[in-house]
């Protein structure tokens, strides 16, 4: 008889890894549909179930049983492709667009986003979060908690 989800899920958290193998090859076709649907470059669709799975592996212990494996696990792949998604966009605003005026000759249209900030601007809110950083890390760990998650 094969093993439950649930099963294979302790006996990961025990220290064994096959067993995790076997969830990843048990929702493996799922995993990757649900990636397709979301995600629009098919060249990341590998990329990004591999890093969902290392996620769902790294918080298996948080998965407390209150639903199925394959709900907690999809809720991983969504946020996963949301993250990707989120990369993908960033990334198209900083590149360099390049077209052709009317001779045929190639010309840089945009070099740069006008909106973006300026380098000490970064620095200064980089310095900003670090002190943010270090002033909820004084506080205690259910305030922190609190203004973490809002």
């Amino acid at each position: 008889m094969a093993a439950t989800d649930a099963e294979l899920v302790q006996r990961t958290l025990r220290g064994d890894r096959r067993s995790f193998g076997i969830l990843v090859e048990r929702h493996q076709d799922a995993v990757f549909g649900l990636i397709s649907r979301l995600i629009r470059r098919q060249s990341d669709v590998e990329d990004v179930a591999q890093e969902a799975f290392i996620r769902a592996y790294r918080a298996l212990g948080t998965f407390r049983g209150d639903a199925q494996f394959r709900t907690w696990l999809y809720r991983i792949v969504y946020n996963t492709c949301l993250d990707r998604r989120e990369q993908q966009a960033r990334r198209q605003e900083r590149e360099i667009q390049v077209g052709t005026d009317e001779d045929g000759q190639d010309q840089i249209s945009a070099i740069a986003d006008a909106d973006a900030p300026l380098p000490d601007e970064i620095l200064e809110s980089d310095s900003a979060k670090e002190r943010l950083a270090a002033h909820l890390e004084a506080l205690p760990t259910h305030f922190r908690a609190v203004l973490t998650l809002y």
